[in-house]
């Protein structure tokens, strides 16, 4: 293999150098990931939303949060997992992975995510690449915890 012709976007995925991704592509990356019942959320569900610009840290998690009433999934590694009643918005199915939906992401993060600075700023980037910018700017802000 030449040096170069892969890219790694995770610890465990590589793509051929130069694809074009999408938030599809990197919740396919996922897909042998997440424990059964699971649903990607917080800094992982902001990496599949907005891709390099959720940062490098939050492709290196893996962030879930499981329905209320539901089996703690296991997690081994670098992540968080919490309990959260999920309503039918609140999650989308991304190829074949379930991942909370773009608001829903911005909240988790917010919520979630340690330190406020780093919490802030991610719930940010999601917002304005999800369409979102005007909640990232509207008048209360995205105020973690």
């Amino acid at each position: 293999m030449r040096d170069g012709s892969l890219e790694v976007v995770r610890d465990d995925a590589a793509v051929v150098a130069g694809t074009t991704m999408t938030p599809v592509l990197r919740a396919a990356l996922l897909a042998g990931s997440l424990p059964a019942g699971a649903v990607a959320a917080g800094r992982t569900a902001a990496w599949v939303h907005a891709g390099r610009l959720a940062g490098t840290r939050s492709a290196e998690h893996l962030d879930v949060t499981y329905a209320a009433g539901g089996h703690r999934p296991e997690l081994w590694g670098a992540g968080l997992v919490w309990q959260a009643p999920l309503l039918r918005g609140d999650v989308v199915e991304l190829a074949g992975v379930r991942v909370t939906a773009p608001l829903r992401t911005v909240v988790d993060v917010a919520v979630h995510v340690p330190g406020e600075e780093d919490a802030t700023r991610l719930a940010r980037v999601v917002a304005d690449s999800c369409g979102l910018a005007e909640l990232s700017r509207s008048p209360a802000g995205i105020t973690p915890r």
